[in-house]
C-alpha cells in the first residue's frame, strides 16, 4: 500500500471547539456549542448548501440574544480552532519522502478550503492531493 488519505479536522488541523469556546465564553459554551457547531445551520455548511456568511445570518436570526458572542465566534474560529497539528504534519513529511502518494478527503466547507489557513497547511506539506 503506497496511498494514505487523511481528514482535516482533528487529523491535519486541530479541530476543538469546546477548548475555543471554554476559552471566551466559559459557563456558556455547552449551549454555544449547541447554537453553532451542533446547529442544523452548521450541518448545511458541512455539506455544502450553504456558505459560512448564510449559516451565520440563520443563526443569527434564530438567536438574536446571543449575537455580540455568534459574530465573535464566527470571526476567530479558524485563526483559533484551524492549526496545523505539527506532528501529523511532520508526519506527512516524511511518509511523502518514503514515496507514499497522500490525499485528503473531508466534509470541510468550501470558504474554509479557500481561507488562508488551509493554504498554510498546504504550503507546509506540498502536494498533498
Amino acid at each position: 500500500m503506497k496511498e494514505i488519505i487523511f481528514d482535516i479536522g482533528g487529523v491535519l488541523l486541530n479541530w476543538n471547539p469546546d477548548v475555543f469556546l471554554k476559552k471566551y465564553f466559559a459557563g456558556n459554551e455547552v449551549r454555544l456549542k449547541k447554537i453553532v457547531f451542533l446547529s442544523d445551520e452548521w450541518k448545511m455548511l458541512d455539506l455544502g448548501n450553504a456558505n459560512v456568511n448564510e449559516v451565520r445570518a440563520l443563526i443569527l436570526k434564530h438567536h438574536p440574544n446571543d449575537i455580540k458572542a455568534i459574530n465573535y465566534i464566527f470571526d476567530h474560529f479558524e485563526e483559533e480552532m484551524l492549526q496545523p497539528i505539527d506532528d501529523t504534519v511532520k508526519a506527512i513529511k516524511a511518509l511523502k519522502k518514503a514515496g507514499y502518494k497522500l490525499y485528503i478527503l473531508s466534509n470541510i466547507h468550501q470558504d474554509l478550503y479557500s481561507s488562508l489557513f488551509l493554504k498554510v497547511l498546504f504550503f507546509r506539506v506540498k502536494n498533498i492531493v
